[in-house]
């Protein structure tokens, strides 16, 4: 279907309205596309090549990055670019004329802009015909060889400068970024930082603690032990995150009676309990209760007292156990590694707290120990932390072998294990340092908790089609389980995360992931979009 100019002009300036129009709203437009759709359609006669695209796109976008409110002035730039490039298209002499007149009505153009610029176009489509009529085919192409040389110059000048600018644009808005991204990393530092200050155990409240433990220790040493049970020798040890450095203020503490022989538990339990009862009423200690749990696995003695701490009333929980050797020994396994660097510690702390906020961290769930298996999990294989203290830790594996019995609701539990671990923290801060130095990696010190933080959760996030990266472990964090190199006894395919307990053998701390992908899922999804959309103070809300 062929139509005549004034309907192409019509058409080409609609065009331009719509262009001007996405951009002015911020539209998210592929701008080549919508010329080559509009402008290349069937129903023009004219067809555009590909070199005028290029520039009506290269001009639309830098249009983009301009700050005017003066539209007009916009529309008029924008137009004595656009129609001006017809004159450098390879057409026909036999539509010079219609060519040229494109030309004279773009000079009136510039000049009814300034002075009714909001009905310029549709003056112009009128005055149309009467130009046609007038028309000197030979004189127009005498005109029209120089007006194309002089417009190509002058276009090619434009595009130089348009370059330019393009270039100092891409300059600014890469500080601009840069800047920004700064700015938004300390935000998200400082609110790490600030959440890690609230949630760690104050010192006070820590010597307190310590206190307390020291007080069962009395109390221990007072019994006839060896008169009841024949023992030869009792300790008391707290384990827990009390121990392993990433205790929080809502931490209660953990106690392990450790005999030199097995004894029935149960019965101890019940005897301690008695043995503290009678002592607090001899003395008169009023704020001190006990509560034996004899049925529970593994049977514990829950002691509870009440006490005043910098003018603050406060409660001391201790859960009191026997022989949890593995117990006693990971803590002090992960108070080893947490002393690499105080950013472990502090990220460890920030990730429990985390994890207990989005819900994916409880009783149902995993527990805030296995979280920080899962963040030591994640330094291990993302190269943060050097692999010496696994190496050094392996290569002494059977010289500490024990034997562990226990009680289970099927009957006694019998397994060997390996407790011996690489505990020498000093050596293993210097081959840390010496490692990331000759891996041209910055210095833990230079290393932001922000960017850590950050890491662990898209490493967590992006695991959802990595069943290597679902297994946590530290002394096999290099494991690759896809391909069957490695077996471990306790994975589950039922689970989300197969959690390897350092040293018990027997456990699988991630069974509580059991039909909850979506939960575990739908936590790191959510934590990730907010990082990304900068809405640092919903990853610790409640949920």
């Amino acid at each position: 279907m062929n139509i005549n100019l004034t309907d192409k002009q019509k058409i080409y300036s609609n065009v331009i309205k719509n262009a001007l129009e996405k951009i002015y709203k911020n539209d998210k437009v592929d701008i080549l596309n919508l010329i080559n759709t509009s402008l290349g359609c069937q129903t023009i006669e004219i067809k555009y090549d590909v070199e005028f695209h290029q520039l009506l796109a290269q001009y639309f976008q830098n249009m983009r990055y301009q700050d005017t409110k003066d539209k007009e002035d916009v529309l008029q730039k924008l137009l004595e670019q656009c129609l001006s490039q017809n004159l450098i298209l390879n057409t026909q002499k036999s539509k010079l004329s219609k060519q040229i007149i494109i030309l004279k009505r773009l000079r009136r153009i510039q000049q009814k802009l300034k002075d009714d610029p909001k009905n310029a176009l549709d003056h112009l489509i009128e005055e149309y015909d009467q130009e046609e009529e007038n028309c000197d085919e030979e004189v127009l192409l005498q005109r029209f060889e120089q007006d194309k040389t002089d417009l190509r110059m002058q276009i090619e000048d434009n595009v130089k400068d348009l370059k330019k600018e393009n270039i100092k644009y891409l300059l600014l808005k890469k500080q601009n970024n840069q800047e920004k991204n700064i700015q938004n990393e300390q935000n998200l530092e400082q609110i790490l930082l600030d959440v890690y200050n609230q949630q760690k155990i104050e010192e006070s409240f820590s010597k307190r603690l310590l206190q307390e433990v020291n007080f069962i220790r009395k109390i221990i040493s007072m019994m006839r032990l060896k008169e009841l049970f024949g023992l030869e020798y009792v300790t008391v040890q707290p384990y827990g995150s009390i121990v392993s450095g990433f205790a929080q203020k809502s931490s209660d503490v953990d106690i392990s009676i450790n005999t030199n022989c097995y004894i029935d538990e149960s019965s101890f339990i019940q005897l301690l309990h008695n043995f503290i009862k009678q002592y607090c009423s001899n003395k008169s200690i009023k704020n001190v209760e006990t509560e034996p749990v004899l049925q529970a696995q593994t049977p514990l003695l829950k002691y509870t007292r009440k006490d005043t701490v910098d003018q603050q009333q406060i409660k001391i929980d201790i859960d009191i156990c026997v022989n949890n050797i593995l117990g006693c020994t990971n803590s002090l396994m992960l108070y080893t590694l947490s002393q690499l660097h105080p950013k472990i510690q502090q990220l460890g702390i920030i990730i429990k707290h985390w994890a207990k906020q989005r819900g994916v961290s409880s009783k149902s769930h995993l527990s805030s120990y296995s979280f920080i298996l899962m963040m030591f999990s994640f330094l291990f294989r993302e190269k943060i932390l050097n692999s010496e203290f696994v190496k050094k830790s392996k290569s002494k594996e059977n010289q500490c072998q024990v034997k562990i019995k226990r009680k289970k609701k099927d009957g006694e539990q019998i397994f060997q294990t390996n407790l011996y671990f690489y505990s020498n923290v000093e050596d293993l801060k210097m081959k840390l340092a010496i490692w990331r130095k000759e891996k041209n990696l910055p210095s833990l010190d230079d290393v932001s908790l922000s960017q850590l933080f950050i890491d662990f959760i898209k490493f967590y996030q992006s695991s959802f089609n990595f069943k290597d990266k679902r297994f946590i472990s530290i002394f096999n964090f290099d494991v690759n389980y896809s391909n069957n190199n490695f077996k471990y006894e306790l994975y589950d395919e039922n689970y989300y995360f197969n959690i390897e307990d350092p040293f018990d053998t027997k456990h699988n701390p991630g069974q509580k992931t059991q039909n909850k992908q979506e939960q575990y899922k739908q936590a790191f999804d959510d934590a990730l979009n907010q990082i990304e959309s900068k809405q640092y103070n919903l990853l610790f809300s409640s949920k």
